[in-house]
């Protein structure tokens, strides 16, 4: 596997809020997204909301939103949806001219850990409160040929990636452990992969220096 990271720093000047916005809500995050579409809904009735479904979705409906010319798209859900969202947005106007809003309703959140969260619906769409983020872009080519995606929070590669994988899978059991203790399912099913695990090969490359080893995890 070879991989590229490219990183883009934030501008100036926050963008500004305009346009009609549009509620992604992952009904199934956590325990909360429903909750808080019923909150959303008593504060804004006339809210366009759209609903995610399944894996990759989010990004769909963001790369639509951006399309029919929605400036402000708001993410209500975990890290993965807001991740797939942003991947939607950014492929679609990666000059940053769209906001992206989020509402952490999902397990973990953890995009939000150390940030300034006001999870009420019309604070949400201030534009005082929009403000420029550091996003980077990853490129991998593997056996399915080339691959780019979009990061906010963080990146890795390997067995920490396979592990939250398992983690976020939406099965009956993977929720009702989730539910018990949120910790105890990322000993369960990190412990899963670990001992399924095998290293993947992949080529490092930085500057003019290149390596191709067997790799167990990798944070670019």
């Amino acid at each position: 596997m070879e991989e590229e990271v490219e990183a883009l720093t934030p501008q100036a000047h926050a963008p500004s809020v305009a346009g009609e916005a549009v509620w992604i809500v992952n009904p199934i995050a956590g325990v909360r997204g429903s909750d808080y579409e019923r909150r959303l809904r008593q504060a804004l009735p006339d809210a366009v909301v759209r609903h995610t479904t399944g894996v990759h979705h989010a990004t769909e409906l963001a790369r639509e939103a951006v399309r029919d010319g929605a400036r402000t798209i708001a993410v209500v859900g975990g890290d993965g949806t807001l991740a797939e969202a942003a991947n939607g947005v950014l492929d679609e106007n990666p000059a940053g001219d769209v906001v992206l809003g989020f509402v952490p309703a999902g397990t973990c959140n953890d995009y939000a850990r150390g940030r300034e969260v006001n999870s009420d619906p019309r604070a949400l769409l201030d534009p005082r409160r929009a403000t420029r983020v550091d996003v980077g872009r990853i490129t991998c080519t593997g056996p399915n040929g080339p691959e780019s995606r979009w990061f906010l929070c963080s990146c890795t590669i390997g067995i920490v990636s396979v592990m939250a994988a398992s983690f976020t899978r939406k099965t009956r059991v993977n929720l009702a452990v989730k539910r018990v203790s949120v910790g105890l399912a990322q000993a369960l099913f990190g412990v899963g992969e670990l001992a399924r695990w095998r290293p993947v090969g992949m080529r490092i490359s930085a500057g003019r220096s290149s390596s191709i080893r067997n790799w167990l995890n990798v944070i670019p």
